[in-house]
């Protein structure tokens, strides 16, 4: 090997080794590991601010947190009256009885609330009865039907009432009958979707005949006379004002249906007038055609004799 090759050769021996032993840079040195960043939720709402329920019926309930990306966007729901309304973690609302509830869903800090109303279930009318089926009334009369609802428990048991024939028969709200004239009419009453009838027969209203009155009680005739008899019946609104006519003596004097007497025979004679069971009477004395209310008995005026 020439001399001259020697210094080279050794200059770049220590070259390399200074080369490979000089540590390569590193841009991290130095620096602390970065923490991830938390982002805070700034609000929570639900999809209802109030909810109507019956016992036993549930809905589900939906929050909404913001922002999309806030770190922990986990809600928790709760109710303020577990008795009244329970919620579960899925936002499940069950009706539990009658009454109002406050439910909470809290995401963080934040929260929102939906108010919970709750109804009593309801029962259904099963069937409805009266005290009656028929009835029978005069015009002027009432009279009150009782309605019966089951089951007891029933949600809704108010009656309504309705007549078929309110010229015959009316009904109130509390089931009182007031008949009104003669003739039938339905009262029926109903409730839910239940009905029950009572037939309801209207009579005319029978008023007796308090007193008969002739306008005259005795009368004085010749054979052959006529003379109409007045007959008064009381009270006017007597049901029944026919008047009959008679004489206990037709061969004294006799009585048409009119109250018209004809004079037959000398006598006496009693005529009645009857309306319902009351009489009255009027005493006929029937004299000689040929005789006045003076003359003594036994003369004959026609002739001048006795």
């Amino acid at each position: 090997m020439s001399i001259f090759k020697l210094p080279l050769i050794t200059a770049l021996f220590f070259g390399l080794i200074i080369s490979c032993g000089k540590p390569e840079s590193d841009p991290d040195k130095g620096k602390t590991n970065p923490q991830p960043q938390v982002v805070g939720v700034t609000s929570v709402s639900i999809d209802k601010t109030s909810l109507s329920l019956t016992e036993g019926e549930s809905a589900t309930l939906t929050a909404t947190v913001k922002p999309d990306n806030a770190t922990n966007k986990t809600v928790s729901w709760s109710s303020s009256n577990s008795s009244v309304a329970t919620v579960d973690a899925a936002g499940k609302v069950s009706a539990v009885a009658e009454g109002t509830a406050t439910i909470t869903a809290k995401a963080g800090e934040k929260s929102a609330t939906c108010s919970v109303s709750v109804t009593k279930k309801a029962v259904a009318v099963e069937s409805i009865t009266l005290n009656k089926s028929s009835l029978e009334l005069k015009a002027g009369e009432t009279a009150t039907l009782t309605a019966t609802v089951k089951p007891d428990n029933a949600t809704n048991k108010t009656v309504s009432w309705s007549s078929s024939n309110s010229s015959v028969a009316t009904v109130d709200a509390a089931g009182k009958v007031s008949a009104v004239a003669e003739g039938t009419a339905t009262i029926t009453a109903k409730a839910g979707d239940k009905t029950a009838t009572c037939t309801v027969t209207v009579k005319k209203n029978v008023v007796d005949v308090e007193s008969i009155t002739l306008d005259k009680t005795s009368l004085e005739l010749k054979e052959g006379e006529t003379a109409t008899l007045i007959a008064t019946v009381n009270p006017d609104n007597a049901t029944n004002k026919a008047v009959t006519w008679s004489s206990d003596k037709t061969s004294v004097a006799t009585v048409n249906a009119s109250g018209k007497v004809t004079a037959v025979a000398e006598g006496t004679a009693t005529i009645t007038a009857k309306a319902g069971g009351k009489t009255a009477t009027c005493i006929i004395s029937v004299k000689k055609a040929g005789m006045s209310a003076g003359d003594p008995e036994g003369f004959n005026n026609e002739n001048g004799e006795w």
